[in-house]
């Protein structure tokens, strides 16, 4: 609080002692003068009661106040008495007198005058001043004072400040009881000047120094201050012939305000003031600051007539290790325009001292450690309006504090350097020229920065800056939750350019006018480098999941390159991964390895090159892409308007990407699972704005060998196809289509017409998937399938298999299979197989499968038909239990009993509108007979094949995807 009330005082006791003294001054002077003149005649005009009278008019109008007399007594002895003087206020401040003297006394030793000595005693007691400022801020003294300067002035010719006097002088001017008031009521200031008093002894005017002392107590809104004490003394005012002049001058000023010491030795010689000035604290209190050992010194001269201020030797010694030493030249000293050459130099501060200086004003928490931190500066040069600082140094080797949830930080080696040139040419606006820059911080344990710069206009005409950063992992998780890292990440950067200005910041606003090639006009070069070193991530999700990384490490560093000018951009990197632990949802028994490599490159926004790879050990799978865009720029423009698909008549592409397993090591998912062999697999994808989109899919693989465990065994897998469709683009300005409708029974009644498959009779050089051998053994029936081959294709955007085979349960199954699109624009399945010895069954099997998701309407349009040229009675007498296991059938109970006679010749089984039809022959007794024929069973009746209808509303996603495939344009999304 006392520092506060320090402050406060020393901007208001400045502005108010300035205007203070200039009426004091004023008013003394014209009081001194008006006795002195009537001196002699007092004796005749005083008992008159007009002199008073006289007094009073004389003083209002060189004060242009009101001025009051209560008496006036003279006598030979005690000379004259001057009792109550006071000078109205104006009305607008107050009532009371802005200054009052309760005695003014003036005596004249008689004798003396006769040796041609005018010996006096002048007396001034009870002085009291008030000054008033109201909250429009005006105050009472500029008032009065604004009334004195509307009086008409004399223009007056300069003259040598010299006078002769025909007479010595010997006085005493004591002026005692002086109380000053000021009340502030704009800034809520009060100050009181008390038991001031303010002498000058004269000995003898021509031979002897004059002395003056000045005291006065002082209090700032009722608190005490430590008082002001003044004395000077002034030598060879008189020359030895009597003559006044200041060229022969001297002076010794002394004071103690405040804490502090001043001493002014000073002298006149031809117009040219020479000075020695020193400034000493010895206990100086400022706002909460003690500053008791500080020293500021001055040495140099004023020339009166050259308006010039020379400052030859000027410094400051503050506490122990601070020093700052300053010379310069300051011309035009009194214009509004000055003309500065002032330079400082030698600056050196120990920032400890300063740290210890403000703990008042610093958290506990914070503090500088024991190790030496300084600021040092070679040299501040000011010339008019422009600052160059040369060899600016901070460094502070450890500062510690903590945060609100007290968890502590730590900024270690912060330094601070210019080896250059700063240049501070305005302040209105900001224009700072900085070159040679250069900074190290190291901060909370954890980063390190290097810095250079070059700053030219305030970074308005040029910016230039390079460094480095190191940042240590290891102490985040004291202040992020639920992550754990480790190791080292350093960044590197050169850019270089200027500051936007803000019509080029508004382009930024409006992405459909930003345009890369012309609106990047103020960055030249960019350039960034960023390594990684066995960096270490273990983060734990509230819900529990985890992801484990470890050991993330560049082989070559992430770079960013970017030239204005060229357009041209680079961003690159090799990254290794060495070790993957855990990622949610697949528990991995091994840790993962991988290396990651890209390189894009781009011409502005107008093409961008991509060329990436990523291998994954042990898996031993490699990927990558190698793709090229163009029209970004354009897409731009059009503010990524919908709908989506819009976006590719603006875009063209050539992305081709690759997938490669060779010899995969999946044990780590599951350590029973075995995979050997090579598979190839590619993906191509090219597009043409306002043309089409096509992609292709291409696999391939040799000698595939699966093994899990004793479960499954599969050997021989060759896989090798290319699959391909062509889009065109629909056009920017076509409608949405109509959402596709679910297959619904009426639709489905209109009896659509099915396409057969054909059969293949093309000649293939490689089936598109062969395999030598799978074993299925778990389950209660192990299953084994040899030598089988399968070929498909895409007919018309829809799979199609034109055929497979495949030895299985000791028989061998061939046929093909389809998806087909109907002339009503729904979608079925077809397959047509035939199978000998499978299980004591021979035979073929013709299907349609709708896709449809309601019961009803999928058997109404459901088609099946099997034809059984060898089947045992066991396998037929399971087939009739299934359709009918209560014997509610009398054409089934009928087929069931002949079985128990003989044994089936051949069976065909029909399903067609919802029905079941079936019919054969056996042989009993080498007599082959008909069975009874079953006709129009409805299968809806069947009680298990109810239950499938769950189970049917998988077509509806799956209608909507096959809708889309079998366009020729890709429709609007």
């Amino acid at each position: 609080m006392k520092g506060v009330i320090l402050i406060n005082f020393f901007i208001f006791f400045n502005k108010f002692l300035k205007k203070l003294i200039i009426f004091l001054c004023i008013t003394i002077v014209t009081v001194i003068a008006v006795v002195s003149v009537f001196l002699f005649s007092l004796p005749y005009i005083v008992p008159n009661p007009k002199f008073k009278t006289f007094i009073e008019e004389q003083a209002s109008d060189a004060i242009k106040s009101p001025a009051k007399i209560r008496e006036i007594n003279f006598s030979w002895e005690k000379g004259i008495n001057i009792f109550g003087f006071q000078i109205e206020d104006d009305a607008l401040f107050s009532k009371d007198p802005i200054f009052a003297i309760d005695n003014i006394k003036l005596t004249i030793n008689l004798n003396d005058l006769l040796s041609r000595i005018v010996n006096l005693d002048f007396m001034l007691d009870g002085i009291r001043c008030q000054y008033i400022r109201n909250i429009d801020g005006k105050n009472n003294i500029e008032a009065i004072l604004s009334k004195m300067e509307e009086t008409k002035k004399t223009e007056k010719k300069k003259t040598k400040f010299f006078f002769v006097i025909p007479v010595d002088l010997i006085a005493k001017v004591y002026i005692d009881n002086i109380v000053v008031k000021a009340d502030d009521k704009l800034q809520k200031q009060k100050i009181l000047l008390d038991k001031a008093y303010f002498h000058i002894d004269i000995p003898k005017f021509s031979e002897k120094p004059i002395s003056v002392n000045l005291f006065s107590n002082i209090s700032l809104n009722g608190k005490i201050i430590s008082p002001f004490v003044l004395k000077v003394y002034v030598k060879n005012l008189c020359t030895p012939g009597g003559i006044i002049s200041l060229n022969q001058a001297s002076c010794d000023l002394k004071s103690e305000l405040l804490g502090t010491k001043i001493f002014i030795t000073g002298f006149v010689q031809n117009q040219l003031l020479s000075f020695d000035s020193k400034i000493e604290g010895v206990n100086f209190a400022l706002a909460g600051l003690n500053i008791s050992n500080f020293k500021i010194f001055n040495q140099g001269s004023f020339d009166i007539k050259k308006d010039r201020l020379d400052l030859k030797n000027g410094g400051l010694y503050l506490l122990k290790k601070g020093q700052v030493f300053w010379n310069g030249v300051i011309d035009n000293i009194k214009s509004k325009t000055p003309n500065i050459d002032f330079t400082l130099k030698s600056i050196s501060f120990e920032l400890n001292e300063i740290i210890n200086l403000l703990k008042n004003y610093l958290p506990d928490t914070f503090q500088i450690r024991k190790a030496p931190a300084n600021l040092s500066i070679s040299n501040i040069n000011i010339s008019g309006k422009q600052v160059k600082i040369d060899d600016l140094m901070l460094n502070i080797p450890d500062i510690s504090f903590k945060l609100k949830d007290q968890k502590e930080l730590n900024i270690q080696k912060l330094t601070l350097s210019a080896k250059s040139k700063v240049k501070l040419n305005n302040t209105k606006p900001l224009d700072i020229n900085i070159e040679g820059l250069n900074a190290s911080i190291s901060a909370f344990d954890m980063f390190k920065v290097d810095l250079n710069a070059d700053l030219t206009n305030t970074g308005k005409s040029k910016v230039k800056t390079s460094g480095n950063m190191m940042l240590n992992l290891q102490l985040l998780e004291k202040y992020i939750p639920y992550i754990k890292t480790t190791g080292n990440v350093k960044l590197e950067w050169d850019v270089s350019g200027r500051i936007p200005d803000g019509k080029e910041l508004s382009k930024f606003k409006d992405i459909s006018s930003f345009n890369m090639e012309h609106d990047l006009g103020f960055l030249d070069n960019l350039k960034t480098l960023t390594h990684l070193k066995d960096v270490c991530v273990d983060f734990k999700t509230l819900d529990k999941k985890r992801y484990k990384v470890q050991k993330i490490s560049t082989v070559s560093p992430i770079k960013n390159v970017f030239e204005t000018k060229s357009g041209k951009g680079e961003l690159s990197a090799n990254i290794s991964v060495e070790r993957i632990d855990e990622v949610p949802f697949i528990k991995i028994k091994e840790p993962i390895k991988l290396n990651i490599s890209y390189l894009i490159t781009h011409d502005y926004l107008k093409r961008i090159k991509i060329l990436e790879s990523i291998n994954i050990a042990p898996f031993n799978i490699k990927q990558s892409i190698d793709a090229s865009l163009y029209g970004i720029d354009k897409l731009i423009k059009r503010k990524f308007k919908p709908p989506i698909s819009s976006w590719l008549n603006y875009l063209g592409c050539d992305i081709k990407g690759s997938v490669n397993f060779d010899n995969p090591d999946l044990s780590l998912f599951k350590s029973d699972l075995k995979v050997r062999g090579n598979i190839d697999s590619s993906v191509e994808l090219f597009l043409r704005p306002f043309d089409s989109i096509k992609t292709t899919s291409i696999v391939s693989g040799k000698d595939i060998d699966i093994q899990l465990g004793n479960k499954l065994i599969l050997k021989g897998l060759n896989p090798d196809f290319e699959l391909s469709k062509t889009f065109s683009l629909a056009k920017e300005e076509a409608k949405k289509e109509n959402a596709i409708s679910l297959l619904s029974k009426e639709v489905m009644e209109l009896n659509p017409k099915f396409t057969r498959i054909k059969e293949n009779k093309s000649i293939r050089a490689n089936h598109s998937i062969t395999l030598k051998s799978l074993n299925l053994l778990g389950g209660k029936f192990p299953i084994s399938i040899n030598n089988s081959f399968l070929d498909f294709n895409l007919n018309e955007g829809l799979p199609i298999i034109e055929q497979f085979q495949l030895d299985i349960l000791n028989g061998t199954v061939k046929g093909n299979m389809a998806i087909l699109k109907t002339e009503m624009d729904s979608f079925y399945l077809q397959c047509d197989l035939a199978f000998s010895g499978v299980e004591d069954l021979s035979g073929d099997i013709s299907i349609v499968i709708p896709f449809n998701n309601k019961i009803k309407t999928f058997f109404d349009d459901f088609k099946l038909n099997v034809s059984f040229t060898h089947i045992s009675s066991l396998a037929l007498q399971r087939i009739l239990y299934a359709l009918d296991p209560y014997e509610s059938n009398e054409a089934i109970s009928s087929q069931r009993k002949l079985l128990n006679t003989g044994y089936p010749r051949w069976i065909n089984l029909n399903i067609k509108n919802g029905n079941l039809s079936l019919d054969g022959e056996i042989e009993a007794k080498g007599i082959r007979v008909s069975i009874p024929k079953l006709e129009r069973l409805n299968i809806s009746n069947v009680g298990t094949l109810n239950r499938l209808e769950e189970y049917l509303g998988v077509f509806i996603p799956v209608n909507k995807i096959l809708h889309v495939f079998t366009k020729s344009e890709l429709p609007s999304f």
